[in-house]
């Protein structure tokens, strides 16, 4: 089987590395992705990936 490229949603590179971003769905390549905490960059700008909340 081969494998199958895709478009990154941020930068439009093609690449056959790509992953989904946890926030908002979109198919980045590993360069627009933050595998720490799953997310892509446009996200991070935005803040949406603060999900953790400390003790109230």
């Amino acid at each position: 089987m081969g494998r199958i490229a895709s478009t990154c949603a941020i930068c439009g590179r093609t690449s056959y590395d790509v992953h989904r971003c946890g926030i908002c769905g979109a198919t980045v390549c590993s360069r627009d992705f933050v595998s720490d905490i799953g997310v892509c960059t446009r996200c991070l700008r935005k803040g949406l990936w603060i999900g953790d909340r400390g003790p109230e």
